[in-house]
């Protein structure tokens, strides 16, 4: 039986940021939010990016089948309905679902021969 207890509806990451593609041989420097849906419901998400410096970027809209997961990169943003989301920019994301999911915001940084990865889990309500 599926826990449809586990998870959020209401996730924030404040910290994102995309710096200026690179010629890695590994994979470009990108950020991605991972969201899995641990439901037996389809869940609908909409993402919103928040800038300090203009206006959000709102109503990207997902939907995840039940118990699916899927991996939203960033630096591809305009693929999931979203536009491009520019480069040396500061930014934060809100997700909200009409059901539970849980959610995950990962950077791969390939600027230079010490490669970085760190993954978080956001702030949640709901």
């Amino acid at each position: 039986m599926t826990n449809t207890s586990a998870g959020a509806k209401k996730w924030f990451f404040p910290d994102g940021y995309l710096p200026e593609p690179d010629e890695s041989p590994i994979a470009p420097s990108h950020e991605t939010i991972s969201i899995m849906n641990p439901s037996e419901e389809k869940a609908n998400v909409e993402i919103t990016v928040y800038f300090e410096d203009r206006e959000p970027i709102k109503d990207v809209e997902l939907e995840i089948e039940g118990e699916r997961d899927i991996h939203v990169r960033l630096d591809l943003f305009e693929q999931y309905g979203g536009v491009e989301l520019p480069r040396e920019t500061p930014y934060g994301l809100r997700i909200v679902s009409d059901v539970k999911v849980i959610c995950q915001l990962s950077r791969m940084d390939t600027r230079n021969d010490n490669l970085s990865l760190f993954a978080t889990t956001g702030y949640w309500e709901e």
